[in-house]
């Protein structure tokens, strides 16, 4: 689109050497300024990161309020069944992109 538009100011007879400068330097650096933008949000994948540990933590939660009431699995020997849980949950999660980031707080006000 921008080299359509420098094209009809040339033939309008209102290009000079400003026009170059201004259409030519955004026709270079856009693509190269989205490559990079597009690169780095595939390469940390906030959103899924997000999305996963939000899931996770709804799951615990639903498992402790599950052993707290003694309800479902938790009605016999609930113990046992709480630990093999929250390893499972603990294990998906560690197969998901979120396993390459740290979840300490050191640094954290």
């Amino acid at each position: 689109a921008m080299v359509s538009v420098k094209q009809f100011l040339y033939y309008q007879g209102l290009g000079n050497v400003y026009t170059g400068v201004i259409f030519n330097y955004p026709i270079v650096v856009l693509p190269i300024l989205i490559s990079v933008i597009v690169g780095i949000s595939a390469r940390f994948q906030y959103g899924l990161k997000a999305k996963v540990l939000h899931a996770a933590a709804d799951m615990l939660l639903a498992e402790i309020y599950k052993y707290r009431t003694r309800t479902g699995d938790y009605g016999d020997g609930p113990d046992k069944h709480i630990g093999n849980v929250m390893r499972l949950i603990v294990d998906e999660v560690a197969t998901t992109p979120v396993s390459e980031i740290s979840l300490s707080q050191e640094g954290a006000r």
